[in-house]
């Protein structure tokens, strides 16, 4: 058995890394893909919706699988991913100096008998932790990496050839197609966005909702979140100031999540609203430590939260 020297371990874990990382930003070129068609220099989606605050591997990993299944791809699987992201927190997260010891166990005698030590790295499985030693690892990531980038490029070419590519977008969209400047195509992104949100604000006026209606009022208080943050994000993109995009952006992903699922089942407003009541206790309850008790109303104190104040009716209003 070959021994491994410290300098051979960091090679392996850089190695990993760097390799895992390649894999996404092949995993972002095929989502850029599904969101509009764009030359391999175009880097505005990729620099803040895919950017790993907003959207992690995993996520990726999943945006991948709902695109298999949404047009029917079953020929291609895609648990190596899985496998893959085991194996890079193995290498990522286990001590480079942790061995094992190697015991040979006599068939006859049922001895055992100690033959030395080898470096490993704890690998997790779905439900348990098991040690793997360490070139064996490597060597099962290799392949892994391998057959997940196959799978990427795979992808790829299906939704390129599944999205037909329009030939005439318009001089802003052929303008960003053509550049071969990530600068250049930030600033037509941005020409763009600003027409959507013109004809955005004008369509909206439009929308016809019941107001009394809670699904409907919900629906539309998020569809306004959604559109204010991504405004937001447009004017720290106009200002240069690139730092709190992907924060927005994953809020803004969150409210269209919320969207999505009001629009499909009515009864989500309740767990909008139990989410938002919870949050609010627990923010309550780490105040309480810094606060004079004297000033604080308990929770469950009916004359102030349970029944209406003196002077007010009880009875139920519509909104407005």
């Amino acid at each position: 058995m070959g021994k491994q020297n410290m300098s051979d371990t960091t090679e392996q874990i850089a190695s990993v890394i760097d390799l895992t990382n390649q894999l996404e930003v092949q995993i972002n070129l095929a989502l850029s893909e599904c969101i509009v068609p764009v030359s391999g220099e175009y880097g505005f989606l990729r620099e803040t919706l895919f950017h790993n605050l907003c959207l992690g591997f995993g996520a990726k990993v999943r945006l991948l699988q709902r695109i298999l299944d949404y047009w029917n791809w079953k020929d291609t699987k895609i648990d190596d991913f899985h496998k893959l992201m085991q194996l890079r927190n193995a290498f990522a997260h286990t001590p480079t100096t942790k061995r094992a010891l190697i015991v040979v166990v006599d068939a006859e005698t049922g001895e055992h008998h100690p033959q030395g030590s080898q470096l490993v790295v704890d690998r997790k499985y779905k439900t348990y932790w098991q040690e793997m030693e360490r070139n064996e690892a490597f060597h099962d990531f290799l392949e892994t990496y391998q057959s997940c980038d196959t799978i990427v490029k795979n992808i790829t070419r299906k939704i390129k050839k599944t999205i037909p590519q329009p030939e005439n977008l318009g001089e802003s969209m052929d303008s960003v197609r053509n550049s071969s400047q990530a600068t250049d195509s930030k600033e037509n992104i941005i020409i763009l966005l600003d027409e959507l949100v013109g004809i955005l604000l004008a369509e909206t006026s439009n929308v016809i909702f019941d107001k009394y209606n809670v699904q409907h009022l919900y629906l539309m208080c998020l569809y306004g979140r959604i559109f204010e943050l991504g405004v937001s994000a447009l004017n720290l993109m106009k200002a240069n100031d690139h730092a709190g995009v992907p924060v927005i952006l994953r809020s803004q992903l969150e409210a269209f999540v919320d969207f999505a699922n009001l629009l499909e089942d009515k009864d989500y407003v309740k767990t909008i609203a139990a989410t938002f009541v919870d949050q609010k206790k627990r923010l309550y309850k780490n105040l309480e430590k810094y606060l004079d008790q004297s000033e604080v109303s308990p929770v469950s104190d009916k004359k102030k939260w349970g029944h209406p104040l003196k002077g007010q009716s009880s009875k139920k209003t519509p909104l407005p």
